[in-house]
């Protein structure tokens, strides 16, 4: 049978309720198949726990599962500051396994490694090129996020595709990952699709303000540019706005990107 693909969104506030209406949603295509995967996101408005309880009650907990909590949600109908997101996936053709590795960030190159080793051993009996599917949890409060995707790169080999993000919060604290029917944060979680694959990457931020040279910086995170803390360089490009405070940094910048 090929491969099946369904998704299933709502902005239901219940977290039970919307849980039910994308798992309905999401197998409908299936025409009755099983899912061999599932994917989920959900906007920081819903409680995990009975929004992921909601999902399995439906499917079990045999069906692997990854996704995890973000500031927003895209789907075909557009994108939404509040909902929930739901792709199942049934194939005949494609060996998938997932795994998670908590406590990512104390070391983050064991971390990597770790995660595509688990990764291989869940499509031992299937060769052939691979996608692999990479959310980890991330905040300024966790270094490490270059030395985690690299790590993941460097033991998976130039035969897999690397795609993913990092599941944020523009509050700064750190949003789970979801796993299985559990949320943990400082994890990262992967999938590998054992199947021929092609990655496009591009982005519609038009860039504002003049260029600046960054002056003192770790990992991700920029402290200084042009010599100022980063945030006072970074206001000055918007004299417009006087009323722009730390507060409001971080949902700002994302519309606003230098």
């Amino acid at each position: 049978m090929p491969t099946q693909v369904g998704v299933g969104f709502t902005q239901l506030s219940d977290a039970a309720e919307a849980g039910r209406r994308i798992v309905d949603d999401a197998l409908r295509p299936l025409a009755g198949r099983p899912p061999h995967l599932l994917v989920l996101f959900s906007t920081l408005h819903y409680d995990p726990a009975p929004l992921l309880s909601a999902v399995h009650h439906t499917v079990g907990t045999n069906v692997p599962l990854v996704g995890g909590c973000a500031p927003g949600i895209i789907v075909s109908q557009g994108a939404f500051r509040q909902g929930a997101a739901l792709l199942a996936l049934h194939s005949d053709e494609i060996a998938i396994s997932a795994a998670r590795v908590t406590h990512a960030y104390a070391d983050p190159e064991a971390a990597g490694s770790r995660l595509v080793r688990d990764l291989m051993v869940g499509t031992r009996s299937a060769d052939g090129p691979g996608l692999l599917l990479v959310i980890p949890s991330t905040s300024e409060r966790l270094y490490g996020m270059p030395r985690l995707v690299e790590a993941i790169g460097d033991e998976a080999g130039p035969m897999y595709n690397l795609v993913g993000g990092g599941i944020a919060s523009p509050e700064g604290h750190i949003p789970p990952v979801f796993y299985g029917d559990s949320a943990c944060d400082d994890a990262v979680a992967g999938v590998l699709l054992r199947a021929p694959s092609g990655v496009g990457l591009s982005h519609g931020y038009q860039p504002m303000g003049r260029p600046l040279v960054v002056t003192q910086a770790r990992e991700n995170t920029i402290y200084e540019l042009d010599g100022r803390t980063a945030y006072d360089a970074y206001a000055s490009q918007f004299p417009d706005r006087d009323d722009l405070t730390l507060e409001d940094f971080a949902r700002f910048a994302l519309d606003h990107p230098l």
